[in-house]
């Protein structure tokens, strides 16, 4: 598939002229922070523009133009030529068919629905008779892809296709994408925010910023020796497993609208190295080694340097929370089976494990939104709980009302706070970084970073002893991640930080604590569990994280 040109509109201009071209065989990836279009250049690419919105250019399949066409020439393209995999399996699966239905539905070739498991590594016939609730995250992805392959595309566009996924998930997920695409010759477009995958599994990458392409080159020699500014700056947000960095460097700003920046360089308000000229003129996307594209006019400098951590961290506090030998059930399902473990005033202790190992079921026990069967939590300090102990959540939504403004919602939990020691809402948001004008504003009027400061800003209104982050950062880019990442680190409240990301827990933990079915496998010091694990669950984790660029 060639996409020449390709321009979405609505109100304003959200897509500006984008080239890009997947080829048989090849796995392209689409990379940028959230608002760039990676996702309304998808779904052009499919016909799924959402009501209001308008591509022009070309969009052509073995040269066959299908910007303009109709509806029933989609269909006989969708599912048959290209096909989607999208982030939330169950966006694409009916909750009231079958696992094998789904796959029988779109296949159109000889073979079995068993056969079409088997490829994507489910070998037990009687996951085709269960319904998608009856399914794992890791299962139900592979479900929706087998049901994507079903129909024998030529091209996969895989939207965020791992994002809420465990590490082990996650990999196994991608190279069986990977395995898939080399048996069949088919072309793979993947979307994702995490840089990491990207450069892992794609032979080419582009880098998309404000509705353009600013980058695009073989995926090795972009990671190496990036040639535009907005890039060198996405690869050093990018968290690493390996070592534990003095500073997490964040893009400053955020990402305008095509339709501000049409006629200068998108990236010039946020650049360190822009000059008048950047912003005179809109670089265009030109070719200066073979197969290198930039659309940045000058050399780009070194890339940034970030330093490692050299000073040893103080040492951890009394104790804030102490649980001990804590047991949860759920029928036959043993969620936590004996779990101990102690967090310190002013101590980061990290909990990672793969889907179904207990951490969330830990931390709501904790916050007292689930009851243990057995064993204990105490916290330290005097008065309720909800004063003791505040939670971050992965969704923002999920804790800010959204027909409250900012302030309100700020107000409103601070008054929940002991009576003498209430902060007002421009301490707490000027302690998340945020100006005091956004008090006025609604959270539908803040990006996904803001609602997340916000979102810790309301945690951190009761002045609680203790923070649990439950994947705090999971579905943010890599820039806004980096921020999110360090303001945590400046609270100085002590927090018990859930995660299935190595990378970050690396970044966050003093201490580490390693979970599997339920069960402590592995704990103590964070760096000498990430360098010499010992335990084989603990490698493996190690094991499928991406390496960084």
């Amino acid at each position: 598939m060639k996409l020449s040109d390709l321009r979405i509109a609505g109100q304003r201009l959200i897509v500006d002229g984008v080239d890009l071209e997947v080829l048989p065989g090849e796995t392209v990836g689409l990379v940028g922070e959230s608002g760039s279009g990676k996702s309304l250049t998808a779904r052009a690419m499919s016909g799924l523009l959402p009501r209001g919105l308008r591509a022009t250019g070309s969009i052509t399949l073995d040269g066959r133009e299908l910007i303009g066409a109709r509806e029933r020439v989609w269909r006989t393209v969708r599912g048959r030529r290209l096909a989607l995999l999208m982030q939330d399996p169950f966006a694409m699966l009916n909750p009231l068919l079958t696992a094998g239905a789904h796959i029988a539905e779109s296949m159109r070739s000889a073979g079995s629905v068993a056969e079409r498991l088997a490829e994507v590594g489910i070998d037990d016939p009687s996951v085709a008779r269960r319904y998608p609730f009856q399914l794992s995250g890791g299962m139900r992805q592979r479900v929706a892809l087998a049901a994507a392959l079903a129909g024998d595309p030529e091209l996969l566009i895989a939207d965020e296709p791992t994002t809420a996924l465990d590490a082990t998930t996650q990999h196994e997920i991608l190279q069986l994408v990977r395995r898939i695409q080399r048996a069949r010759g088919m072309g793979v477009l993947l979307i994702t925010h995490d840089l990491r995958v990207a450069f892992e599994l794609c032979d080419r990458v582009a880098v998309m910023y404000a509705g353009r392409i600013v980058e695009q080159g073989p995926a090795a020699e972009l990671g190496k020796a990036p040639a535009h500014p907005y890039t060198l700056r996405l690869l050093a947000a990018v968290p690493t497993v390996e070592r534990r960095l003095d500073r997490l460097a964040g893009i400053p700003g955020s990402v305008p609208s095509a339709e501000e920046v049409r006629e200068t360089c998108a990236f010039a308000a946020r650049c360190e190295q822009a000059t008048p000229e950047c912003t005179h003129e809109r670089p265009q996307l030109r070719e200066f080694l073979p197969d290198r594209l930039t659309a940045c006019l000058h050399p780009v400098r070194s890339r940034v340097s970030v330093s490692l951590t050299a000073a040893p961290r103080p040492a951890a506090g009394p104790h804030v929370l102490r649980v001990t030998d804590l047991r949860k059930r759920y029928g036959h399902h043993v969620a936590l089976g004996g779990v101990s473990l102690e967090v310190g005033s002013g101590e980061t202790v990290g909990v990672v494990g793969g889907s179904g190992s207990g951490k969330t079921t830990l931390a709501r026990c904790i916050l007292g939104l689930a009851t243990p069967d057995s064993g204990s939590v105490e916290l330290a300090g005097d008065g309720p709980r909800h004063r003791l102990v505040q939670c971050v959540f992965q969704d923002p939504s999920t804790s800010l009302n959204p027909a409250m403004t900012v302030g309100s919602t700020l107000a409103e939990a601070a008054a929940q706070g002991a009576p003498g020691d209430r902060p007002t809402v421009a301490e707490l948001l000027d302690q998340v970084g945020l100006p005091a004008a956004y008090a006025s504003r609604r959270p539908a009027a803040l990006s996904g970073g803001e609602r997340q400061r916000v979102a810790i800003a309301r945690a951190l209104a009761v002045r609680p002893s203790l923070l649990i982050c439950d994947e705090p950062v999971a579905s943010l880019d890599v820039s806004v991640q980096a921020h999110v990442l360090e303001l945590l680190r400046q609270v100085g409240t002590a927090m018990l930080f859930i995660t299935h990301d190595l990378a970050v827990v690396r970044q966050m933990a003093d201490r580490l604590v390693v979970l599997s079915r339920g069960e402590v496998v592995e704990a103590g010091d964070a760096t000498h569990v990430l360098d010499a694990p010992a335990h084989d669950y603990t490698r493996r984790l190690l094991a499928s994280v991406p390496a960084s660029p």
